[in-house]
């Protein structure tokens, strides 16, 4: 047993501080972690290679792990657990709690997805259930070691988004097959629905939170065009009604869009209230559909969740997806632009100066800057293990290929406000 801990290096995993959000980077101690995460991957890979495990099966229920003996982590935990895991029908996340704690959850009113169970019953839960390790010290013991074929890591001291990614993909693994196509052939339908409502627009607008996102006003808009935002623009009435509602709104972010935290509860009721105002549509992951319908159904109309493919691709009715992507505007925003529209302005994609400490600068009109805190809280791994320049080199790389990929095929693109990215310098506008 110790030799598997030792090989797998779990712990070395617990290192952890408050938020390291705004630090230099410690590159060293990320990519210790690092080869701790690969290793443990690897070794839950392997064993589900041994089992035959299908991993993309339904799951019938969840069996959170360790048991919780005190009640101020299970407090947090559910909290955590909320908006991942919306209600069913019955009962089927499992949490195994102390005998003190079982008795004191007697005399509350618990969630009906919820099921409080004793050790003895954890200990026969963990042969059919779906495993959620909610503390990744306990992958210390064997018991847990041999299960983790079947197993996901939900700690937020982890690494880096593991534990963003996991919570926000729980919900979608509760359906069979027959049910995720539904999802897929509702998503596809309101997308070739949104395509034909905006087939004569032939020139479209993509914006991005960078801070010469405030210059907005100086841009000449064409009427009749497609007007695509992103993210916490969704916070800034003034500029959603100078342009007069967006037809696409993007969204894709484990941490500040589909988490617990109060930035992420913040966004998504600004989310419906603009839908609601004007009409407008929401591209986001094909697996978050049933997550967000299961909190807000009136979405079903106006949802699209894209699958991914390896190739890129502007989605349309002969290939409905896109290459995934780690940023917003290459992901969703510029090839469904481009499938609409020919001319393709971008606005507010400032990028990185070197010396600078985050992702990038955002306009403070378009981010929660008063709920950032929350999102440190709540996700401290996330940004303690972050490499910004890593990130943003893959990015620019990336971002050059997908406009050569447009080009090739007769769109144009302009970047209309100044960017430090250096596939934007070369298609700036011409003063």
């Amino acid at each position: 047993m110790r030799e598997i801990i030792k090989r797998v290096g779990i712990e070395q995993m617990r290192e952890t501080t408050e938020h390291e959000a705004f630090k230099a980077r410690d590159m060293a101690s990320i990519e210790k972690r690092k080869k701790c995460y690969i290793r443990m991957n690897t070794f839950f890979a392997r064993s589900r290679s041994r089992q035959k495990y299908d991993w993309n099966k339904k799951r019938e229920y969840y069996l959170l792990y360790p048991l919780i003996d005190d009640e101020k982590s299970l407090r947090e935990l559910l909290l955590r657990l909320d908006f991942s895991l919306p209600a069913k029908k019955d009962a089927y996340v499992h949490i195994p709690v102390s005998d003190t704690l079982l008795k004191m959850l007697e005399t509350e009113v618990i969630e009906s997805k919820y099921q409080f169970i004793t050790d003895v019953q954890m200990k026969v839960r963990m042969k059919s259930d779906f495993i959620l390790v909610h503390d990744a010290s306990s992958l210390n013991r064997l018991s847990i070691l041999r299960l983790g074929y079947k197993s996901e890591i939900i700690d937020n001291t982890f690494f880096s988004d593991k534990e963003a990614e996991s919570l926000r993909k729980l919900f979608y693994f509760t359906f069979d097959d027959e049910e995720k196509r539904a999802y897929h052939e509702l998503s596809r339908k309101n997308y070739l629905t949104m395509l034909e409502k905006n087939r004569s627009k032939k020139t479209a607008y993509c914006f991005t939170s960078g801070p010469s996102f405030d210059d907005y006003r100086n841009i000449k808009m064409e009427a009749e065009s497609l007007k695509v935002i992103c993210n916490s623009i969704v916070r800034n009435r003034d500029f959603l009604e100078y342009i007069e509602g967006p037809d696409i709104i993007t969204f894709a972010d484990p941490v500040f869009h589909f988490g617990p935290s109060e930035y992420a509860m913040m966004f998504r009721e600004d989310v419906l209230a603009l839908v609601k105002r004007y009409d407008s549509y929401l591209v986001v992951p094909y697996y978050n559909v049933p997550l967000l319908l299961a909190h807000y159904p009136q979405l079903k109309d106006r949802i699209i969740g894209m699958p991914e493919g390896k190739t890129m691709n502007f989605p349309d009715k002969h290939g409905f997806f896109v290459k995934g992507s780690a940023n917003i505007l290459t992901l969703y925003m510029l090839p469904v632009a481009s499938a609409v529209s020919r001319q393709v302005n971008i606005i507010g994609a400032d990028g990185r100066k070197r010396d600078e400490k985050y992702f990038w600068k955002h306009s403070s009109s378009a981010q929660y800057d008063e709920q950032m805190e929350s999102v440190f809280r709540a996700h401290p791994s996330f940004f303690r293990d972050r490499s910004y320049e890593d990130y943003y080199e893959t990015h620019c790389t990336y971002l050059e290929e997908l406009l050569r990929h447009g080009e090739s095929k007769g769109n144009t693109y302009t970047t209309l406000t100044p960017s430090y990215i250096p596939a934007l310098i070369t298609r700036a506008i011409k003063k």
